[in-house]
C-alpha cells in the first residue's frame, strides 16, 4: 500500500551545493543599488524643498523691503519736497530675526524723477513752487531680499513705482 521512496545519494546533493549563491548575491547587489539610488533621490528632494522655502521667503521679504521704502517716503513727509528728500537719502538695510523673515537681509533704495524727466533735487525750491515747470515727482522704490545662506539661499527683488501728487 505504501510505496517505499528512497532519497538520492549524498553525492548528488554535494554536487549541487552553492547552486543559489550567485542568485542570492545578485539580489543583494541589486537591492543595495536601489537603496543608494533612493538615498540620493531623498537628498535631492530635501535640497530642492529647502531652496523652495528660502525662495518663497525671499519673495515676501523683497515685497516687505519695497513697502518699507514706500512707507519711508510717503508717511514721513508732509509735502512733495519732503518726499523727494526722503527718497534721495533712503538707505534701508535690515536683518530680521522675526518669525517668517528670519535669516533674511532686506535692502531698499529709491530713485526720484520729476515729470519733466530730470532727477529730483529737493534743494531747489523752484521745483516745488511752480517756477521750474515741475508739477509732480515719480519714485521708483527697489526692494531686494536675501534669505538663507550658502547653498540654501533665495534672492528676489521688487520694484514699486509711485507718483506724488
Amino acid at each position: 500500500m505504501f510505496r517505499n521512496y528512497t532519497f538520492q545519494s549524498l553525492g548528488s546533493w554535494k554536487s549541487q551545493s552553492g547552486f543559489l549563491l550567485p542568485w542570492a548575491l545578485a539580489i543583494i547587489v541589486i537591492s543595495a543599488m536601489i537603496a543608494v539610488l533612493m538615498s540620493k533621490q531623498v537628498t535631492r528632494v530635501s535640497t530642492t524643498f529647502l531652496n523652495s522655502v528660502f525662495f518663497i521667503q525671499s519673495v515676501y521679504a523683497a515685497d516687505t523691503a519695497a513697502q518699507l521704502g514706500h512707507h519711508a517716503i510717503f508717511f514721513a513727509s508732509t509735502d512733495r519736497q519732503g518726499a523727494d528728500e526722503q527718497c534721495e537719502i533712503m538707505s534701508i538695510n535690515q536683518v530680521f530675526s522675526v518669525a517668517g523673515l528670519d535669516q533674511c537681509t532686506l535692502t531698499a533704495a529709491c530713485a526720484c524723477f520729476y515729470d519733466t524727466g530730470a532727477n529730483c533735487d529737493s534743494g531747489q525750491i523752484d521745483n516745488y513752487n511752480g517756477l521750474a515747470g515741475v508739477s509732480g515727482s515719480y519714485y521708483r522704490i527697489s526692494g531686494t531680499a536675501q534669505c538663507g545662506s550658502g547653498f540654501f539661499m533665495g534672492r528676489d527683488s521688487r520694484v514699486l513705482e509711485s507718483k506724488y501728487p
